[in-house]
């Protein structure tokens, strides 16, 4: 009896250690539960991903865990948690998880975006911050304002809107990279399109090679999702051969003399100095004009909020002629209006996946080596906790009552969008000039107004972007009618102006690539 009563009491000691040892151990952020061996992928949302995530982040908090198989993944609903493990942590969360379909099937290991955090990703990234650096982006305001020019012009002669937002954005960026103007019906916006459509459905962790990697293993024959991303990628091969073909002969500089003629490109090959470039028309052909779309669409739900910028403009700039980047300083509403713009619509549902590199502890909940971290836009965005309780609202006024809110619509730390000054300097130049230029309406349907729904977007992969609406764009006076008209016909076919801009763009670049030999 005496030994029983030992061995209960050693059974109720280890036990209560036991218990301790649970309540005090780190533990996985909570999620919904899951399965026996694939946990939540039965959970995963394919399509509508946005009121998911939302819906566990009103459900668990800021930090969701998930298990998708064997990966861990957590999703991350609030800015300030971002900023922390992404900025402040990036040692260790800067790296991608292993993207199967993305990286090694699609574009056979050579995009930037996808590459895991290393010397390759490095070298990546060194050429684009020398190409695209901050204190550089000035040096293309002449282009970009001679290309809002023709935008104005466009919109003007009653063409498509979307059209021309996409015409404007592809064409700076494409001149920047390849040395050459777009006038919209190119068939290198068409195909480029169709890629990066391609691209975001492949980042949206839905194949099954994403899942079981071992099935990439599979022969060609047996492999669609292989054999699918060998004709993708030889698609936009072709594409960047043919533009960086066409750009080295082209006059003056662009990205691609300089990244063959002054990197350092020791052991990067052929095809991949075509994805370093190639990937930045990528990026900048949908994510600036989607930006811009939303921008269209925030004018017609809000026009009173149009008609205060315009207050603002007409201050500032009077009616005699267009704004400029000159003016920024003066029109606080106006910036404001356009950070509003990237809060109020993030074009991704979430982040492109961080992976952790080692083991972390965070809030008191254990982030294992290799776990999956994903930051929601879309709820971090709208939160009430950061934008206060109006964050579903179109606001700029937000912007001038507290200018130190956050901005994530390019990421943070480390894997930040290398073309985020380029992509907001178009939206600096462009988003005042239409707002200076016209009112902008809902178009009509068969006689009828279109009555617009502001939580109707398109998800496509991991893109997020309104669904085509009609807009009518007419100029607030005949003065304004007229300018646009005299000063469109100043630029000439390749986008620049006749009166000298050429010349001046092409010697500050110059210069610019002078510094960074």
């Amino acid at each position: 009896m005496k030994h029983l009563w030992a061995a209960i009491g050693f059974i109720i000691a280890v036990f209560f250690l036991t218990a301790i040892k649970k309540r005090t151990r780190p533990r996985f952020p909570p999620g919904p539960p899951g399965l026996p061996i694939i946990g939540n992928l039965h959970q995963y949302p394919s399509s509508l991903a946005r009121l998911t995530f939302d819906k566990w982040h009103k459900q668990y908090g800021p930090l969701v865990g998930l298990s998708l198989g064997s990966r861990r993944v957590i999703i991350i609903g609030n800015v300030s948690i971002a900023n922390e493990l992404f900025a402040k942590r990036g040692r260790i969360y800067s790296s991608r998880p292993r993207m199967v379909m993305a990286l090694d099937n699609l574009t056979h290991g050579m995009h930037t975006v996808f590459l895991p955090y290393g010397p390759r990703w490095r070298a990546h990234n060194r050429i684009h911050k020398t190409i695209l650096p901050p204190s550089k982006a000035m040096h293309f305001h002449e282009l970009l304002e001679a290309e809002a020019k023709l935008t104005l012009r466009d919109m003007l002669h009653g063409n498509d809107w979307d059209r021309s937002i996409v015409r404007f954005t592809s064409s700076v960026v494409y001149s920047l990279a390849y040395g050459k103007r777009l006038k919209g019906d190119e068939i290198e916006i068409q195909q480029m399109s169709v890629f990066v459509e391609e691209t975001m459905r492949a980042i949206s962790g839905s194949w099954l090679v994403d899942i079981l990697p071992v099935v990439n293993l599979l022969p060609s024959m047996l492999n669609p999702w292989k054999r699918f991303g060998n004709r993708c990628h030889q698609e936009a091969v072709r594409i960047f051969a043919e533009s960086s073909r066409r750009a080295m002969t082209a006059p003056g500089w662009n990205f691609t003399k300089h990244v063959q003629t002054k990197e350092r490109t020791t052991g990067l090959n052929d095809e991949e100095l075509l994805y370093i470039v190639g990937v930045l028309f990528q990026a900048g052909l949908d994510s600036t004009s989607t930006s811009l779309r939303y921008c269209v669409l925030a004018c017609v739900l809000h026009p009173e909020k149009m008609a205060e910028a315009q207050r603002e403009l007409d201050a500032v700039v009077g009616r005699d002629r267009l704004p400029n980047l000159e003016d920024l300083p003066e029109l606080p509403y106006t910036r404001a209006f356009i950070k509003e713009v990237l809060r109020w619509r993030p074009i991704t549902v979430g982040s492109l996946a961080h992976c952790s590199s080692e083991h972390d502890t965070f809030m008191g909940y254990d982030i294992p080596k290799g776990s999956v971290v994903i930051l929601n836009h879309w709820s971090a965005a709208l939160s009430t906790e950061t934008y206060g309780s109006d964050a579903a609202l179109f606001r700029p006024e937000r912007w001038l009552e507290d200018p130190h809110l956050p901005l994530l619509a390019f990421g943070c730390g480390r894997r930040a969008c290398s073309g985020q000054f380029l992509a907001v300097k178009e939206l600096e130049v462009l988003i005042p000039n239409i707002l200076w230029a016209y009112n902008i309406e809902t178009g009509s349907c068969n006689g009828t107004k279109v009555k617009l729904d502001p939580w109707n977007l398109q998800e496509i992969g991991g893109l997020l972007r309104p669904p085509p609406f009609p807009a009518t764009f007419t100029p607030r006076d005949e003065n304004r009618r007229a300018l646009i008209a005299r000063e469109s016909e100043s630029v000439d076919a390749e986008g620049l102006q006749v009166s000298g801009a050429k010349a001046n763009v092409q010697s500050l670049i110059g210069m610019f690539c002078l510094v960074h030999r």
